[in-house]
């Protein structure tokens, strides 16, 4: 089960999320705006999932005895 923590708790710290804002904001640049704001809610609902993961692994980190 640690190792399989261990796994999921690097890819989530993986994700960098300053690259994928960089990279949505040049996609989202010529986009029509009703798929611009459909995309945005897309991006907003994935950071908000990331963040939760970041709390789950924060939890973990505990429980595990992981630095």
């Amino acid at each position: 089960m640690k190792d399989l923590f261990v796994e999921a708790k690097r890819t989530v710290e993986l994700i960098n999320m300053d690259e994928l804002n960089t990279l949505a904001e040049t996609m989202f640049a010529d986009m029509p705006e009703s798929e611009k704001g459909k995309e945005t809610e897309r991006l907003k609902e994935i950071t908000g999932k990331r963040t939760e993961a970041m709390t789950l692994v924060e939890g973990g980190k505990t429980k595990f005895k992981i630095m």
